[in-house]
């Protein structure tokens, strides 16, 4: 397919997602907000350091360690970790997305750092996670939070997709696919727009759960790509997070 007929199928994507989800507040932004990763460069330096081996991304941790991080304790013994992604066979958030998040943030620090990830940039990391998990959007600016416990990671066990909220998020993911075809990253994105999906999945059931439902809502979605779009131009190693 040539480069004009593929821009002609994302034009057409990006109206239908318009015209179908009219009534959702934010909905324009959000879409702006993907056709901005057409030319972000920290969005190409995210996406390059996932072909890095993980130790050049970040110090190697031990399994002791990990399990003194009290998110990665809560995670580990709550959500589960099934072979194969398959709901509502699966629970729609399982183990895989926590790791999305994780990841994610990590390929963010060391896009800005250019630099491998030392055990001090990790603790950060994970300080941040919180911060995500309980205040999203407000990541970078909220002074007291709740902590994330065992509770909200039940909570997020029982979580489930609305119709609808369902349906914008498999519209947008097929837009965010075509950005990186635009770029020319190919088949090769594959493996890094599945770690997306599982980050925007796990920030938009945080978000119901911060709202107190067990179902994620349209509203929820936008709040997950918010989050995600200031995240990306968040240098993390100049936040104050403790």
């Amino acid at each position: 397919m040539g480069i004009s007929k593929i821009y002609k199928t994302s034009q057409k994507l990006i109206k239908e997602t318009q015209t179908e989800f009219n009534d959702t507040d934010e909905l324009n932004e959000t879409i702006k907000g993907l056709l901005n990763l057409k030319d972000s460069e920290i969005y190409e330096k995210v996406y390059e350091a996932t072909k890095l081996e993980s130790k050049e991304v970040e110090q190697q941790e031990t399994l002791d360690n990990l399990l003194k991080v009290p998110q990665y304790q809560h995670a580990t013994k709550i959500l589960k970790k099934p072979l194969l992604y398959f709901p509502p066979i699966t629970d729609l958030i399982e183990a895989g997305h926590f790791l999305g998040i994780i990841n994610m943030i990590d390929l963010i620090a060391y896009a800005y750092k250019q630099n491998t990830l030392t055990s001090e940039d990790l603790k950060k990391n994970y300080a941040l996670l919180e911060r995500l998990m309980s205040s999203l959007n407000n990541f970078d600016t909220v002074k007291d939070y709740d902590v994330p416990d065992e509770e909200f990671y039940q909570e997020l066990r029982q979580m489930k997709w609305d119709k609808k909220g369902k349906r914008l998020f498999g519209k947008l993911e097929d837009v965010r696919g075509k950005i990186m075809v635009d770029r020319g990253w190919g088949s090769a994105s594959s493996t890094f727009q599945t770690g997306e999906m599982f980050m925007l999945g796990f920030l938009a059931a945080c978000n119901a759960v911060n709202h107190e439902r067990n179902v994620m809502l349209t509203e929820d979605v936008i709040m997950a790509y918010k989050t995600y779009f200031k995240l990306l131009n968040t240098d993390i190693s100049k936040l104050e997070l403790y």
